[in-house]
């Protein structure tokens, strides 16, 4: 701050320091603003991420053969397939 009776060296330096601080708030008010972007952005992403989650969770459940299913179903397909030849 300027007082009545400084120097110009003072006054000069006290200018200068004005100017840097606007410039730093400056530089720091674009970066709160960059942040708030990607913030938007991140929950943005999760509403959409959530939104496919739900739609999945509303899918009737995948039937899992049991191990009796599983080996019958291998069964078959050991019945199906021709023998290796060899020679």
């Amino acid at each position: 701050m300027v007082k009545k009776g400084d120097t110009a060296e003072q006054k000069n330096s006290a200018d200068a320091r004005a100017v840097e601080y606007a410039a730093e708030t400056q530089a720091a008010q674009k970066e709160i603003d960059v942040m708030k972007d990607q913030l938007d952005q991140a929950q943005r992403d999760v509403a959409r991420a959530q939104s496919e989650v739900d739609q999945l969770n509303r899918l009737p459940p995948i039937h899992e053969p049991s191990e009796w299913e599983g080996a019958m179903m291998a069964q078959k397909v050991v019945r199906s397939t021709d023998a290796p030849k060899i020679g």
